[in-house]
């Protein structure tokens, strides 16, 4: 298939972000402009600049097909809606990463425009082939650029905000202090009976400003994977010592494992050929205890291929 938007604008961005689960397609279209709002509103408009849309596609009998066209509840310039798209069978988490308000956690208010670039991420359930969004989560601090990477398995949500500045060091910390700017934030949420309640608020075990935990998330089952491409240790390899910073910028990956509802910090993942600027963590990826880490800038055997990049498999 061959797939564009009902709707295909010059710089819509189509395809900015994608996710795929069996016969569903979902594709973000972050600068779209139109200024619908909710479920297959009046897409024949540009009059709300990078508002963004996401559009969902479906399989049947080999031939895919638009199923919605879907916007923000409280769609608004610039927000960005799209930016971030994840789906597990019938939910879709949409991240808006330049959403305004300034409420926090679940459900909030959505037309306080007191804030600049927050974020936010809208959750959308499937019943009987409609569509229908279910909640509107924010960070429970405020963070800003919430929802740049989301990731959902079953019932449960991973959300990175990279330029949230908490100092706090693992599982459910202080939260409040915002003395390591940029440091980066994972946020997880899960859902019972169709409720969403933030779960837990996870840090680096070395957090330090500028590092963006949270550049990428990727979930599955009780397996969370997260990436700081800005991470600076020269450590190498699995769990090596965290607090040697003369690499700057070449990134790391962090494993956490949930247990009875806990989450904690089971690895510490850096790349076999750590070195400055390759950003390793940038992408992530989890499937049956294997995890991938991409490094988008690393060099090659030697050096000798400047920014070809790599990705690390890990089991």
């Amino acid at each position: 298939a061959y797939v564009k938007a009902s709707n295909t604008g010059s710089v819509d961005s189509f395809g900015f972000s994608v996710a795929l689960s069996d016969n569903t397609l979902v594709v973000g279209a972050v600068n779209e402009a139109s200024l619908a709002r909710g479920i297959d509103g009046d897409q024949n408009n540009d009059d709300s600049l990078g508002s963004g849309a996401v559009y969902v596609f479906t399989r049947e009998a080999g031939v895919w097909a638009q199923q919605a066209y879907i916007k923000a509840s409280n769609s608004d310039l610039g927000d960005n809606f799209g930016v971030s798209v994840t789906i597990s069978e019938d939910l879709i988490a949409v991240g808006a990463s330049s959403e305004g308000s300034a409420s926090l956690g679940v459900d909030g208010n959505q037309d306080d425009n007191s804030g600049t670039k927050y974020g936010a991420v809208y959750v959308f359930a499937r019943s009987d082939g409609q569509w229908s969004q279910e909640a509107y989560l924010k960070s429970s601090n405020g963070c800003r650029t919430f929802a740049e990477s989301v990731s959902l398995s079953n019932e449960t949500l991973a959300v990175g905000c990279v330029g949230e500045d908490s100092a706090a060091i693992g599982v459910d910390g202080d939260q409040s202090d915002t003395s390591a700017q940029s440091s980066g934030a994972v946020y997880v949420f899960t859902r019972n009976d169709g409720q969403w309640s933030q779960e837990a608020y996870l840090k680096a075990s070395n957090t330090d400003s500028g590092d963006l935990f949270g550049s990428s998330v990727c979930l599955s089952g009780d397996l969370l994977a997260v990436g700081a491409e800005r991470e600076s240790s020269i450590a190498v390899g699995v769990n090596g010592p965290e607090d040697n910073n003369s690499a700057p910028n070449s990134g790391a990956a962090y494993v956490f494992v949930r247990k009875g509802g806990i989450w904690s910090q089971e690895l510490y993942l850096k790349p076999t050929n750590t070195d400055a600027s390759d950003e390793f963590g940038g992408s992530v990826a989890v499937s049956n205890g294997t995890v991938v880490v991409g490094a988008v800038f690393e060099d090659g055997v030697n050096s000798e291929s400047l920014g070809s990049g790599a990705a690390y498999l890990l089991r």
